[in-house]
């Protein structure tokens, strides 16, 4: 004899009613009812970090869940982009030219290089994110969102333990190696190779510090069962492409903070650069003596940003900060750089 079909329960129903609000698009209407704070995270998430709707049931979640899910798309936002970029096939493309025409080049430093020519441009901030780049129509990466693409170019092709890297005011990409040591990628602190001779090409930055140079390791558990580590170069002369520029008992070090792989760039830094650009904007109506020609081109881009997308004026990182609980482990560069 053949089984009827359950009759509906009120868990079966809230399950049903569960599932399809993950898949409902929220409305205006219901996001601006929300409370001022979580209503601007999501504005800002929405217009700036991710492609993803925001769905009714994001609108329920406590802050944790909330952040981690936002997380979670700005990370796929991210990889989304490395295809749509086109850059993905220049990756496939130099892979299977090293395949006809083996080099002795490793390949993580042939796809720095790589993107490295990528990244040039005259824009700063409008190079920030991918929803900048596609509203302003430019091309180029700054050093957040082109060691973002490198790191997810490095993981597509096989390669492991590589993370973003954050020191104080730079975005670079850290491959640790077997023996130990630990190899910088920079791909827009860019240099000139082979200067006049045919083999002249564009490059990043690359070097290679060993496990002694290697100090105060520490590891940071993080939101979302993730690790991450900091840790201080030290070397005895200056590097100053490298950041290594800091005096100390007759060295000079570096502060670095290594995310977890599984993250490009963490949402409180965009946030945080974004809170940057408003703060830019600003400055550009203000009254500087002493400005320079540089500060004044990268406030006056900072305000067209602004003009562009007015839902920066609304994003207020201090209180989103202090609300979300953002930022965390990042601070302990400041302090240790101060």
């Amino acid at each position: 004899m053949e089984q009827a079909d359950p009759e509906p329960t009120q868990h079966m129903a809230k399950n049903t009613s569960h599932n399809r609000d993950k898949t409902t698009k929220a409305t205006s209407e219901q996001i601006d009812s929300l409370p001022n704070a979580t209503k601007m995270l999501l504005h800002a998430a929405q217009t700036f970090l991710m492609d993803d709707p925001i769905t009714r049931d994001m609108l329920t979640m406590n802050h944790s869940d909330l952040i981690e899910e936002l997380q979670q798309r700005f990370q796929r936002h991210l990889e989304r982009y490395y295809e749509q970029s086109g850059l993905q096939q220049k990756v496939i493309d130099l892979c299977s030219e090293r395949t006809r025409n083996p080099t002795e080049e490793p390949l993580d430093e042939a796809i720095c290089h790589l993107i490295a020519q990528n990244s040039q441009d005259d824009g700063t901030w409008m190079l920030e994110l991918p929803a900048l780049l596609k509203t302003f129509h430019k091309k180029g990466y700054n050093c957040t969102l082109g060691s973002a693409l490198l790191q997810t170019a490095l993981q597509e092709v096989g390669i492991q333990h590589v993370h973003t890297v954050l020191r104080t005011g730079h975005y670079i990409v850290l491959h640790e190696l077997n023996d130990g040591s630990i190899k910088i990628l920079d791909p827009t602190s860019l240099m000139t190779t082979n200067k006049g001779t045919p083999k002249e090409r564009l490059v990043g930055y690359v070097r290679t510090f060993s496990p002694s140079q290697i100090i105060n390791r520490r590891e940071i558990a993080e939101p979302g069962n993730r690790r991450s580590f900091s840790f201080t170069v030290q070397d005895d002369k200056p590097d100053h492409i490298g950041g290594i520029t800091h005096e100390c008992k007759g060295h000079y070090e570096e502060h670095f903070y290594a995310n977890d792989p599984s993250i490009k760039i963490d949402i409180s830094i965009a946030l945080e650069n974004l809170s940057e650009i408003k703060d830019d904007a600003k400055r550009a109506t203000d009254e500087h003596s002493d400005q320079t020609p540089e500060l004044t081109e990268k406030y006056l881009e900072a305000k067209t940003i602004c003009e562009r997308s007015p839902q920066l004026y609304d994003l207020d990182f201090a209180m989103l900060k202090r609300h979300f609980k953002l930022m965390h482990g990042y601070d302990q560069i400041r302090s240790q750089a101060s």
